[in-house]
């Protein structure tokens, strides 16, 4: 029986899927580093549209889509690089786009909802399936996050807890919570 090696992580990696903005960023873990110094932190760039055939990379993915109409851009200047037959946009150019053409920009999609009073009966008019975040609440502690997530996850609504990482204690706080979401 073979015995694997664990390895030690190179970088840690954020994302934000944010309602406005989407980004990553990443640090060189260095076991030699001052725990007390600031990280290295460094932004992912975000290669995107910017205009219509212009691919840059970019800090932050603006979180919009555009679906546009048969004329809206000239035949092939939505392909990017990993998809050359591409019939909508993301990022910046749907955002510009979006602002000429309200109709047909999709933005802030998701539902968050915070751990308060009577959310969980608000929360019925919410449509079949819908995307969900539960935003932590400081005054409700993270075991209200989670349990409000539980519940809408039964309910079959595609949720994600938002959590503040000052509310979770240690690894062995955090993982059975997440753990028992579906």
């Amino acid at each position: 029986m073979s015995k694997k090696t664990q390895q030690s992580p190179q970088y840690i990696v954020g994302i934000d899927l944010g309602t406005t903005n989407s980004g990553a960023a990443y640090a060189e873990v260095r076991p030699d580093a001052d725990p007390f110094a600031p990280a290295n932190v460094e932004l992912l760039p975000i290669p995107q549209l910017t205009n219509p055939g212009e691919v840059r990379d970019e800090d932050l993915l603006p979180s919009f889509l555009y679906l546009p109409g048969a004329t809206d851009f000239p035949a092939g200047s939505l392909a990017l690089p990993w998809d050359e037959s591409r019939d909508f946009v993301v990022g910046r150019l749907a955002q510009k786009r979006g602002v000429e053409n309200a109709g047909r920009l999709v933005s802030s999609a998701k539902y968050e909802l915070i751990p308060l009073g009577s959310i969980l009966a608000k929360a019925e008019a919410l449509p079949e399936g819908a995307a969900v975040t539960v935003t932590a609440s400081p005054s409700h502690g993270i075991e209200a996050t989670f349990e409000l997530a539980e519940k809408l996850a039964a309910r079959g609504h595609d949720v994600t807890p938002h959590l503040s990482a000052h509310m979770i204690r240690d690894r062995a706080h955090l993982h059975p919570r997440v753990r028992a979401l579906p």
